[in-house]
Formats: C-alpha cells, sequence, structure tokens
C-alpha cells in the first residue's frame, strides 16, 4: 500500500496508473504547502503579537469608562489648562465634571464655555464651598463607575489616561494614586516632592497617603466608605484612601505623571508649610482625624491669592 508523508496509509494500492501518480504527488505538494502556510501564519502572529506588546498603552481605546471630578473655587487662572489637557488626552472615553464652589472670578464662565464646545465638560454649582462636599457632589452626578479626583491646578500630558487605564487594568487596581512632579524650577520644591513621592511609596503598603491631585476610586468604594468625610479641614484625601483599604487594596500607578502647581509654596513660608505636611500624619495617627483648624490649612484665603486648598 501507499503510504501519505505522515505515515498514514492512503488507502491506494502500491500500483498506480499514471494519472493516479500525479495526482498523489499534487496531493502531497498541497500538504506541504499547507503546512508551510501555517508555519508562516503563526510566525506572522507571533511577530505581531511581539510588536503588539512595543505599542504604547495609549494607543488602545479601552472599554473603561472614567468620570473626572475636580473641586474648584477661584480657579481661573489654572482649570481652563486642565480642561484643555483632557479634551487633549488620546484616551477618549471620560467625562469630566467641575464642581465649582461659587467663585467670585470667572472660573465658571470660563467652565461653561468649555461645555458649550464639547459635551464631555460639565458644571455643577456647588450651595457649599467645602472640598469634601464637592467631590460627593460630582460623585452623584457621575455617569460612570470608575472615578477619578483632580485638583484644579494640575496639569496632565496627552497620554495620562491611558497609561493609567492600562496600569490599573493590569494590576487589578480599584484605589490608587499617582506621583507628583511639580511644575517649578526651584530646587527646594523639587526636593520636596521627591521625599514627598517616597513617602508615598513606602506607606502605601501600610498607612496609605495620597493627595487629592489624583485619587483613582470606583463608586462601589466611594460608596462603601460613606465618600469624603466633610468634618476634617485638612487631609480629608488621605483619610479617604486609607479607609478604603479596609475593602481593597491601594498603590501607586508607576507610570502616569501628575503635574503640580506649588502656589501655595510660594505663597506661604515653605519651612512653615513642611512642618505642617510633615507633621499632619502623625497626628492623625496619634489623634484621630484633623477636624479643626489646628492646622491653618484654608480652602481659600481669597479671590486675590490663588491657592491649593
Amino acid at each position: 500500500m501507499r503510504r501519505w508523508s505522515n505515515g498514514y496509509d492512503c488507502g491506494l494500492p502500491s500500483r498506480l496508473s499514471g494519472f493516479e501518480t500525479a495526482f498523489l504527488h499534487k496531493a502531497k505538494t498541497w500538504e506541504n504547502a499547507v503546512n508551510f502556510s501555517s508555519v508562516v501564519h503563526l510566525g506572522f502572529c507571533f511577530a505581531k503579537s511581539k510588536k503588539l506588546a512595543k505599542v504604547p498603552a495609549d494607543a488602545f481605546q479601552l472599554p473603561t469608562m472614567i468620570s473626572i471630578i475636580i473641586p474648584a473655587l477661584n480657579e481661573e487662572h489654572y482649570i481652563g489648562n486642565l480642561l484643555n489637557d483632557y479634551l487633549n488626552q488620546i484616551f477618549k472615553n471620560f467625562e469630566v465634571i467641575v464642581v465649582d464652589g461659587n467663585s467670585a472670578d470667572k472660573t465658571q464662565k470660563i467652565v461653561k464655555d468649555f461645555s458649550k464646545k464639547n459635551k464631555k465638560i460639565k458644571l455643577i454649582v456647588s450651595e457649599k464651598r467645602n472640598v469634601s462636599y464637592q467631590r460627593n457632589l460630582g460623585v452623584k452626578n457621575a455617569k460612570f463607575g470608575r472615578l477619578l479626583f483632580n485638583d484644579a491646578d494640575i496639569s496632565i500630558e496627552n497620554d495620562f489616561l491611558g497609561k493609567a487605564v492600562r496600569e490599573l487594568t493590569k494590576r487589578d487596581l480599584k484605589v490608587s494614586g499617582c506621583y507628583l512632579i511639580p511644575n517649578t524650577k526651584n530646587l527646594i520644591d523639587k526636593l520636596g516632592h521627591y521625599l514627598l513621592n517616597k513617602w508615598f511609596f513606602l506607606m502605601q503598603y501600610i498607612y496609605p497617603h495620597m493627595v487629592g491631585q489624583a485619587i483613582f476610586s470606583t463608586k462601589e468604594i466611594h460608596n462603601k466608605i460613606n465618600g469624603f468625610d466633610q468634618t476634617i479641614r485638612f487631609a480629608e484625601d488621605n483619610d479617604y484612601v486609607n479607609r478604603s483599604k479596609k475593602y481593597y487594596k491601594f498603590r501607586i500607578l508607576k507610570y502616569p505623571r501628575i503635574y503640580t502647581s506649588t502656589r501655595r509654596f510660594k505663597e506661604e513660608n515653605r519651612l512653615i508649610l513642611a512642618l505642617k505636611y510633615l507633621l499632619c500624619p502623625f497626628y492623625r495617627m496619634f489623634f484621630g482625624e484633623i477636624q479643626t483648624d489646628i492646622f491653618n490649612y484654608k480652602m481659600d484665603k481669597g479671590k486675590n491669592i490663588y491657592k491649593k486648598y
């Protein structure tokens, strides 16, 4: 009996006619061609997968939808820049909710102008000037389950959301934050933020800390912990992430960065402000959350002084 190249009986007699011999020769050629094409196809798929692995995360439109909540008060010098940064994002699955605390400047007008041009931008006017109340109000009006809380005086690169969503998904993180880069050339401010980032890194495993410039969360977690505590006068953002770790792990994202304003350092005494930031976590550890004005950390000190609150 004749056999195929793989050793199996082909079911034909050993003596074949010229036509039968030509047919088998052609069939064997087809078999080799199919095997060769399969190898080529697998090689192509492997090469393609390796190539895709090198494509930046922000090149993909991931299915995650994000509600970005920005509390604001007298932020006419900053809010427009941040909204522009978001409209320039490569990742497009988001909405931005600015919750204004009835500003005395042009903050509301600027946000309204943006909202007329792009439906992703929304303005809500809060009846209270309270950063925690404003954030919670933003969540109540948010359409999506994934949340991102920002301060108004930050800036981001156009791949920020893409990188963040990819890392959140890959590491299965519900609550997270970002490292901070100061928008300044001042070496003292840079050193201060370097030490702050090191503090974030070390404490994420023990007693999580993260400031309001960038906190990722979800509606599920937000509701479980009853949102931001409106009675806290200082470090309400740290309290938020620390309470959330009871339900999910908190980790700092490695890749996306937040560029933050140093205006408070410029307006206040750097040494005194640094001492406030240094003493704050130890006060909270030993005495509880800061619900008085003992640290004299104001949300806003007037129309003509624009500070992070």
